[in-house]
């Protein structure tokens, strides 16, 4: 009798032991798919902070960014540039400082048309030197040697142009164009050039 008690309480101990062992299993089972679930949302909620947006980075010239002014939507490309103290007789208007003419090409990503000033004005277009002084863009003084935008931009369209910057000299011969966009989930837009770069 002693035996078969034995052989029955034995059975039971390993039939518990294993249970155990399952209910283990399925809790670090679940365990584990909940971090997984958990590390997933963190990584969709990281690619909206990056919606509509290839920048993040530093660009150089030729690079193409997609900027949201809040009204107007569109994608910019600087494309070139150039340095000079004089053009068609006018100078800056210190000794210290230098013209900076930007080409660039711009496609309206908007529904409605929109007019350059818009961009302009709506952007918070920048240009900075390496002491961190910046200047705004300063087209509407109708300088000769500058091309503009005639009429409206129009949506899926692409236009060729031209920013103007008077600033002083950068110490380390780099410069950096910023483009603000409004929408938290869209990032600003830069990119950095030097006086090699210039044309």
């Amino acid at each position: 009798m002693k035996k078969y008690l034995l052989i029955f309480f034995s059975v039971l101990f390993i039939l518990s032991a294993c249970g155990t062992s399952e209910d283990e299993k399925a809790n670090s089972g679940e365990s584990e798919e909940a971090v997984t679930n958990e590390n997933v949302e963190n990584d969709e909620d990281s690619d909206e902070g990056d919606q509509g947006n290839v920048n993040g980075k530093v660009m150089k010239l030729g690079d193409t960014s997609y900027v949201d002014s809040g009204f107007y939507q569109y994608e910019i490309t600087p494309t070139s540039v150039e340095m000079f103290t004089e053009r068609d007789g006018i100078t800056p208007s210190n000794d210290d400082e230098v013209f900076v003419l930007i080409d660039y090409t711009i496609k309206s990503m908007s529904e409605e048309e929109f007019e350059e000033e818009d961009v302009l004005i709506g952007s918070g277009v920048t240009l900075t030197n390496a002491q961190e002084q910046f200047a705004t863009e300063i087209t509407y003084y109708e300088y000769d040697f500058v091309d503009k935008i005639p009429g409206t931009i129009e949506p899926n369209k692409v236009y060729e142009s031209q920013f103007l910057f008077e600033i002083p000299v950068s110490e380390s011969s780099e410069y950096r164009l910023h483009f603000e966009s409004y929408p938290p989930d869209v990032e600003d837009s830069e990119w950095s050039f030097t006086e090699d770069d210039a044309k």
